[in-house]
């Protein structure tokens, strides 16, 4: 997603290494693509993304943020 990129440039203006991602779509297939491409747009600048599970978000546990990246 393009939208991302300002975001992430600006990250990179102020230092950062990486990027926090929380998954909230209740779409796991749209959620893993938009995942990769976040994974995609961040890498092309260096960043590393992270994922967090949050209880209250759609992705919700370990489990889950282990099958979005595999």
């Amino acid at each position: 997603m393009r939208a991302w990129v300002p975001a992430l440039e600006v990250g990179c203006a102020l230092g950062a290494t990486h990027v926090l991602c929380v998954g909230n779509d209740p779409d796991a297939q749209r959620q893993a693509e938009r995942f990769a491409q976040m994974c995609d747009c961040a890498a092309a600048l260096g960043l590393k993304v992270t994922l967090e599970f949050i209880t209250f978000c759609s992705l919700s546990s370990l489990q889950q943020a282990h099958d979005l990246v595999q």
